[in-house]
């Protein structure tokens, strides 16, 4: 049995951040001298090369056997390549997990018959049992591919920009779908998640045009990765099965979500899911009330005290439930906030909460309570221009007000605060008597 992903055939672009784990080992960090291959970037562990980028111009590339005179073991991350079409790789040179994978020109990828840990099934690489697809290359022709039987893996990146690929056959057994496995794969209108994958790695569907994920018969599946579907924008139904745990950060965001049913067996919810979902009027709870609560517009983390995130489509004047602290980016993007009232004790207000809530025009917190603002709190609210703050504040974050031209008036009786608006030209005192009109 599998479930049924459907895409369609918008693309949006991926941000994709990526670094290299550096191993806990004595290592040093080098640059291929000039006798050396061009443009190759490597740590020296344990008196061998691991390349670790490459910044050169080839087209036709091939892995060197030798850096500056040492053995190449491994190839942990070429970076994102655009101008590379083919790679050699020889029989001593081992590829670590997504090492080739974000190479937006590649047609081919040679390897030899006898190299010990990869091999080659219709022009795809794999790892030398088969069970791991590595990488299918970026400008390999075809629309429609079936991963071979017996493949239990997907590895990072390993259809990333395919932008020929239309349809993605999965086989039964398939346990692990890695990290960013099908990134902007933008004409990719049809996949089949079979119910035995376990694991589904951080953005492995980011910036795709689903239209609904049903993941309800993954039974196995513990945890919903970081930005699985972010930027999904048509992505309008989601399924969870009862087995997950937890949702990761901004897990969500940026996609068509109207209403979200929150799975009972939820004990951790990360930053925002939901993050710049335009559509979000409701959060469901099917038995996890003991841990959230849905307070219109506010998702509650009730044993963390926090409020998670604000349903973008509320308009108005708010007040925020009885919570001590704001989470990051709660309410970020919420376009038709208006003024907010935050009566009770509040002690942190996560980075970017309000960011970019371009119609918010008042602030009102009443108990301060030894605040943190983090970094961004209001950044960028251009119609922000009221601001009270009253009771204790201990820190405020970087650009905390920053891009907020209308804001002229601030009441406060923490010097934490009048000290931050010093030497600017917003009026601050105690009291709306203090400030002429």
């Amino acid at each position: 049995m599998k479930n049924r992903v459907d895409f369609s055939a918008a693309r949006r672009l991926l941000l994709l951040a990526l670094a290299a784990a550096v191993a806990l080992l004595p290592i040093r960090m080098r640059t291929a001298g000039a006798e050396a291959p061009s443009g190759f970037e490597y740590l020296e562990v344990d008196g061998k090369a691991v390349i670790t980028g490459y910044s050169g111009e080839a087209a036709d590339l091939t892995i060197p056997e030798t850096l500056d005179g040492l053995p190449v073991a491994a190839v942990r991350d070429l970076g994102i390549q655009s101008d590379v079409g083919t790679i050699t790789i020889p029989d001593s040179v081992a590829l670590e997990d997504g090492a080739i994978s974000f190479c937006s020109a590649l047609r081919e990828i040679r390897v030899s018959e006898n190299h010990p840990s990869l091999r080659l099934i219709d022009g795809v690489l794999f790892s030398k049992d088969a069970k791991t697809l590595l990488c299918y290359p970026s400008e390999f022709p075809g629309e429609i591919y079936t991963v071979p039987e017996g493949t239990e893996a997907i590895g990072a990146g390993a259809f990333w920009d395919c932008p020929f690929l239309r349809e993605v056959v999965l086989p039964e057994g398939l346990k692990v779908i890695g990290t960013d496995a099908f990134g902007l794969c933008i004409k990719l209108t049809a996949m089949e998640i079979p119910v035995s994958v376990e694991v589904i790695g951080e953005m492995a569907f980011a910036n795709a045009a689903f239209e609904s994920l049903d993941l309800s018969g993954n039974i196995q599946l513990k945890e919903v990765s970081a930005r699985l579907a972010s930027g999904c924008w048509q992505l309008s139904a989601v399924s969870l099965p009862d087995s997950i745990t937890r949702i990761g950060d901004e897990a969500f965001a940026f996609t068509a979500l109207a209403s979200f049913e929150l799975p009972a067996s939820v004990e951790i919810i990360g930053i925002n899911p939901f993050r710049g979902c335009a559509d979000l009027q409701v959060i469901t709870l099917t038995g996890a009330e003991d841990r959230f609560t849905f307070v219109s517009p506010f998702l509650i983390d009730i044993q963390a005290d926090t409020a998670i995130c604000c349903v973008p489509t509320v308009s108005g004047d708010i007040s925020l439930p009885e919570v001590s602290r704001i989470g990051d980016f709660c309410c970020f993007c919420c376009d038709g906030i208006i003024g907010i009232e935050i009566p009770h004790p509040l002690r942190q207000i996560g980075q970017y909460a309000f960011a970019s809530s371009y119609a918010l025009e008042t602030v009102t917190i009443r108990q301060a309570d030894s605040l943190v603002i983090g970094d961004g709190v209001f950044e960028d609210c251009p119609g922000l221009s009221a601001l009270t703050i009253l009771g204790s504040v201990a820190a405020i974050g970087t650009d905390a007000f920053s891009g907020n031209d209308l804001l002229t008036r601030v009441i406060t009786d923490s010097d934490t605060v009048r000290a931050y608006f010093s030497g600017t030209d917003i009026q601050v005192a105690v009291s709306p008597e203090g400030i002429p009109e």
